[in-house]
């Protein structure tokens, strides 16, 4: 699975950045790799960040109805 994670992390900042990532000891991986353990780890259901941040408070806004 770490080569899967670094291979698409090297590709997301190539196409994006046009950064080329050379090692997995790059920054840039390391960043990567400490802020999905973060998110991954953060608390329990419904005090994840995105849980915090409610964007749509509606099913209708997208047009949508349940």
């Amino acid at each position: 699975m770490h080569v899967v994670n670094s291979f698409s992390t090297s590709i997301i900042a190539a196409v994006t950045y046009g950064y080329e990532v050379l090692s997995d000891d790059d920054p840039f991986v390391q960043l990567v790799k400490e802020m999905g353990y973060a998110v991954n780890h953060c608390g329990p259901v419904g005090g994840t960040p995105v849980d915090l941040f409610p964007i749509c408070t509606s099913h209708s806004v997208l047009g949508h109805s349940l």
